[in-house]
């Protein structure tokens, strides 16, 4: 009985890894040999020759977290993100009895990636609408989507996109910290910074929970915006307040909730009970 892991040599799969490894029988597939001693297939899964190799494992829940990443052309977004996790889903449908899917969404999907994007509404909910200029942004809409059409047919299957935010090195500091003095590319995203430690304990608890088939996305993201000053405040800095006139911010109002994050992340704790601890 095995998990598999996609993108295991990266920095969430290096993680993941490690720590599942102590608890669970893991396998990976992966173009570089992660970082610790694990079963390891050396591939791409999005090709249908590298996907055989995995035969022999008993796989029963699938990480999935590789994928081409932001700055990539539509050719290469959609042909990796979009069809590649089709041809993996396929696969593991095909020839493994597995029930649980975890995808590595983004926020990137909401649009974020633009330096002009302002949301629909604030916090911003798994509901937002893909808004994306950029092609790893649709890709990971188009991905989220593509979970949707499986789970519609495979009634028995649980999918979940994981909407994750900037993910930063446990013990690292940022580069910066957003102040009403600076200014940064796609401030959203920079706002909205997690931890890896905090995404991996997120994945754990899922793995551990019987399947509830269907496809869900929730956000991933710390318990507090990353800058140094009440988040309306900052909008107001980087956006003016006249930009901010449109939105309800009555929720940052409140004292206990100034620096909460742009992202709501009230449904997976209510579904899954997850919560980021590391601010």
């Amino acid at each position: 009985m095995a998990v598999l892991v996609t993108g295991g040599s990266g920095l969430i799969g290096t993680n993941l890894i490690n720590s599942l490894s102590k608890t669970d029988e893991l396998v990976c597939i992966s173009r570089k040999k992660p970082e610790y001693d694990v079963q390891y297939v050396s591939g791409s899964f999005d090709n249908a020759a590298d996907l055989r190799k995995l035969d022999q494992f008993p796989i029963t829940a699938v990480v999935h977290l590789a994928a081409v990443t932001g700055g990539c052309s539509e050719e290469e977004g959609l042909a990796v993100n979009v069809l590649g996790l089709r041809r993996l889903i396929s696969y593991i449908i095909e020839k493994h009895e597995c029930k649980k899917f975890i995808i590595a969404s983004s926020i990137a999907v909401v649009g974020c990636l633009d330096d002009d994007f302002l949301p629909l509404h604030f916090p911003i909910l798994e509901e937002h609408p893909c808004l994306a200029k950029d092609a790893y942004g649709l890709s990971k809409y188009l991905a989220e989507e593509i979970t949707k059409y499986f789970s519609r047919i495979h009634t028995d299957m649980e999918f979940i996109n994981l909407r994750l935010g900037a993910v930063s090195v446990d013990g690292v500091r940022p580069p910066e910290r957003m102040n009403d003095n600076l200014r940064m590319p796609c401030p959203i995203v920079q706002m909205s910074r997690v931890f890896v430690s905090d995404v991996v304990r997120a994945m754990e608890m899922i793995l551990a929970k019987p399947v509830l088939p269907g496809a869900k996305v929730f956000n991933i993201v710390g318990p507090d915006a990353s800058c140094d000053i009440p988040v309306i405040d900052m909008l107001h800095a980087l956006y003016g307040q006249e930009a901010m006139k449109q939105y309800d911010l009555s929720y940052y109002m409140l004292k206990e909730n100034a620096y909460k994050p742009l992202f709501s992340t009230n449904k997976i704790k209510e579904e899954i009970g997850f919560q980021s601890i590391k601010t």
